[in-house]
């Protein structure tokens, strides 16, 4: 009787249980939908048939199907069978769609591991951009609230491509800023910060249809039927050969020899060239390119233009050429995305981060320099961005005060932030804008002159001046090499001084190499005078004599850089050196089809130097590099 009341028993409460469980179906799905966890009922036509098949057939079983593939590209990885693992990956992110974690892991498979396996840069490139496209094209569409995934692909354009842990780093930015240039031309170049937001601005207020395009503006008809020439459909391929027009203005052949590998591709369609050219269609071209790059950013590249024209107005005049601008709109993205779903996990305050990190390095490497036809590419400091960096840090600290992060962690942004003023405050000081740099001098004392250390040494007690000098100090106790410090500082006075036509610059840098040389000399020439004759350095005139030949012979800067510097170099320089660098200037402007003359004319005075050197004349007495006068021309 007791075995039957006990079993009674548990019947009875096996069907209250799943009457009750019953009741909670609506709800539980109700949850999932909120959560977008729900997925098709049917695999994608992304798994292969027999996979699929399987997963039909194994019905309930079928997480544990996904469980033992999760098991197996795990196994590959750590094998270092990449292409295996990123085969079950793709498996895996057309089975769980909703898995942030799957789409994070494949994409950072594909950008660093499978990318570094392969043997060509052009290989490895391909892999990088799979793995951005995957999460920008697939994994953040299936899950807009996935902090996560916006950290990953923002971290791969600011990590992979613009950082240096990638020995492939300036082929991947020359790839990205030719695929850009294509899409949003040179934004910046030669365009003040307003100008670059404005043309933003004429984006973003674009129409969004073909229709509202052409209702009323007749132009706008009557060119889309002149480039009708060119067959194209009216989207991103007819955007790219309408900026590549522009990109090869002054080019008339119909190839160039592209990313330096002796490959032949079409600079542009000819056709359409004729109609881009005419200026008769200058303003309807206007409004048709304003249309175009809306319409390619939205459906190419699922980016926002209203989102990507706050950023500018809020940071400064970004490049999107730049693979760091590209990290900053991500991350600042998912931080949006995460706020609106209450998100406040770690991953968070992580993007958050990110964010700040990716305006601090537009602010050392944010101006671009690039030469479509070569691929080569130059980042520069860009100062425009060193109040927007302290700005991002305002807006972090309001929202750690406001308890938008878990843990609260400002802490972590101090050290950070300070480090960051310190190197705006010398960078500020080199270019000659001293007035800000006081400012930003006030604001550091204000924000970290009583912590401990600083209270303790009296850090931030000395003149502008000997702050800046003595952080110049520290960085330069901090390197290896002390003699290339000097040429990377006596380069940055040629490139950044003489190049752009700026005195202040080139004298602060000439100074910088000048007090690094005498440091060194000095602290060598306190040990034995054989250690100071073995290591010692050539007197600093003529060190920097060796390094103007050097960077006026280098074929890594471009001859029109080059012209450039050479033209506000100051006259003494150029007559030193001029003999010695005339042969290979010739030469390579030949070979540019430069006219020699034009770009790198002979110094006047050269026969007065010329016979100094042989001992018919005296040369003239050479001044102190900060001295010399540059010729205006």
């Amino acid at each position: 009787m007791n075995d039957r009341w006990t079993q009674s028993v548990a019947v009875g409460l096996a069907v209250v249980s799943l009457s009750l469980s019953g009741l909670l179906v609506g709800p539980i799905k109700q949850t999932r939908q909120q959560l977008r966890l729900t997925i098709a009922s049917r695999p994608s036509g992304e798994v292969p048939p027999r996979v699929a098949i399987a997963m039909a057939a194994l019905g309930p079983f079928r997480a544990l199907a996904i469980d033992y593939l999760w098991y197996r590209a795990n196994t590959f990885q750590q094998d270092g069978k990449y292409f295996e693992a990123n085969q079950l990956a793709q498996w895996i992110t057309a089975l769980q769609p909703r898995a942030p974690h799957v789409w994070g892991f494949h994409a950072w498979n594909m950008a660093y591991n499978i990318s570094v396996a392969t043997y060509t840069r052009d290989e490895r490139w391909d892999w990088v951009n799979k793995g951005i496209n995957l999460l920008r094209d697939r994994g953040i569409p299936y899950n807009p609230g996935a902090t996560r995934l916006y950290r990953e692909l923002g971290w791969i354009f600011f990590h992979k491509i613009g950082q240096f842990a990638d020995n492939m780093h300036w082929h991947y930015r020359s790839r990205m800023a030719l695929e850009w240039h294509e899409v949003m031309g040179a934004p910046t170049a030669g365009a003040t910060g307003e100008q670059a937001v404005e043309a933003m601005r004429r984006i973003v207020e674009a129409p969004d249809s073909l229709d509202e395009l052409t209702s009323g503006r007749a132009g706008v008809g009557g060119l889309l039927e002149a480039l009708s020439v060119g067959r194209y459909a009216v989207g991103e391929e007819l955007l790219r050969q309408i900026n590549r027009v522009e990109m090869f203005a002054g080019v008339e052949a119909e190839t160039y020899a592209g990313q330096g590998q002796g490959e032949v591709a079409p600079r542009f369609d000819s056709r359409i060239a004729e109609v881009v050219r005419d200026p008769a269609w200058a303003e309807a071209l206007g409004e048709l390119r304003a249309f175009l790059q809306k319409k390619t950013l939205r459906e190419a590249y699922h980016m926002d233009p209203g989102f990507m024209l706050e950023l500018m107005e809020l940071y400064g005049p970004m490049d999107w050429r730049h693979p760091v601008a590209h990290g900053c709109y991500w991350s600042e993205r998912g931080v949006a995305m995460s706020a609106a779903d209450g998100d406040k996990r770690l991953d968070l305050l992580n993007t958050q981060r990110q964010s700040s990190h990716s305006i601090q390095q537009l602010a050392w490497t944010g101006k671009i320099s690039f030469d479509p036809l070569t691929g080569r590419i130059d980042m520069m400091p860009d100062p425009r961005f060193i109040p927007a960096y302290d700005r991002a840090m305002d807006r972090a600290k309001a929202r750690v005060d406001a308890g938008d992060y878990w843990p609260p962690a400002w802490g972590t942004f101090e050290k950070a932030h300070e480090n960051f003023l310190l190197r705006a405050i010398s960078d500020l000081y080199l270019y000659g804008d001293l007035e800000q740099a006081q400012a930003f001098y006030q604001r550091v004392r204000k924000l970290y002159g009583l912590t401990e250390y600083n209270r303790r040494t009296g850090r931030y007690l000395v003149p502008l001046a000997e702050l800046v000098a003595s952080e110049l100090r520290n960085s330069l106790d901090q390197l290896s090499n002390v003699r290339q410090f000097i040429a990377a500082m006596l380069g940055f006075a040629f490139d950044h001084g003489l190049g752009q036509n700026d005195l202040r610059v080139f004298e602060r840098y000439i100074e910088i190499a000048q007090l690094a040389h005498r440091s060194y000399q000095k602290e060598r020439s306190a040990g034995s005078s054989e250690a100071a004759n073995r290591v010692g350095l050539l007197p600093f005139e003529q060190v920097l004599i060796e390094s103007f030949v050097t960077f006026m012979q280098s074929s890594d800067v471009s001859i029109s850089k080059r012209s450039g510097v050479w033209l506000h170099a100051p006259l003494e320089m150029r007559q030193r050196v001029y003999d010695r660098v005339r042969a290979v200037l010739e030469r390579q402007a030949a070979g540019a089809g430069v006219r020699v003359e034009a770009a790198f004319p002979e110094p006047g005075g050269m026969e007065s130097v010329r016979d100094a050197a042989t001992g018919v004349g005296v040369a003239p007495p050479p001044s102190r590099p900060g001295e010399a006068q540059i010729e205006r021309r």
